[in-house]
């Protein structure tokens, strides 16, 4: 299964308050499961989302854009995904590879793919976006369509 790859510009002060709130990962024995609390403290806040095919960072050989996508820093160690937790990218990581994705792609490379011309758009609309507010990139997977494992894992905004 493809899993949606969705990419947020967070301010860091954002993500670091919700990297210190141990609680925000998973909650505690007698809190409602991960995930599922209303506390506004407990979710970020993202000034823009987007979503990407996870195949987009295995299929395409283009540099930095596997780094880009499922690289980085992991958001909290009590965070799960079966197939990768959540990443991020600081403000310095972003504005480097925002820059050095946008010199990799070359637009009359993918014109005639309409698909792909989408995808990697989406990529460098999220990393200017966030080089140009000074924001972190959070990389977050779509929880799988099993409830079982669905119901362990974290969405980290409404």
């Amino acid at each position: 299964m493809a899993y949606l790859n969705l990419l947020a510009s967070v301010p860091e002060v954002d993500l670091e308050r919700f990297r210190g709130n141990r609680e925000s990962a998973g909650g505690t024995e007698n809190s409602e499961p991960a995930g599922r609390t209303e506390n506004r403290e407990e979710w970020l806040r993202p000034s823009l989302v987007v979503g990407v095919s996870h195949l987009v960072a295995s299929w395409i050989s283009i540099q930095p854009l596997g780094q880009a996508l499922d690289g980085g820093n992991r958001v909290h160690p009590e965070l799960w995904h079966p197939l990768r937790v959540p990443l991020f990218h600081t403000p310095n990581e972003v504005r480097q590879l925002a820059t050095e994705v946008d010199a990799a792609i070359d637009p009359s490379e993918i014109a005639g793919d309409i698909w792909l011309t989408h995808e990697l758009g989406q990529v460098r609309r999220l990393f200017r976006h966030a080089a140009g507010r000074g924001e972190c990139v959070v990389s977050v997977l779509q929880p799988p369509v099993d409830p079982e494992r669905a119901s362990r894992v974290r969405m980290l905004w409404k």
